[in-house]
């Protein structure tokens, strides 16, 4: 059976924030600009979602 590192190890900056979405905030913030994301609700630490401005585009899926 393969066994995966956690997450928090892997990326302690994200585990940090909480969850990738709140780390992606941050940076985006700290960069002046304001960026709508979800988190995942499996797997916070790796997987969230950014919505587009635009209707008829599709939110952009974000995996670490």
């Amino acid at each position: 059976m393969v066994t995966h590192p956690d997450p928090a190890d892997l990326y302690p900056d994200v585990a940090a924030r909480g969850s990738l979405a709140a780390a992606l905030r941050a940076v985006a913030d700290e960069s002046g600009f304001s960026l709508s994301v979800t988190s995942s609700s499996t797997d916070p630490l790796r997987h969230s979602s950014a919505e587009s401005g635009l209707p008829y585009r599709k939110a952009l899926v974000i995996s670490a």
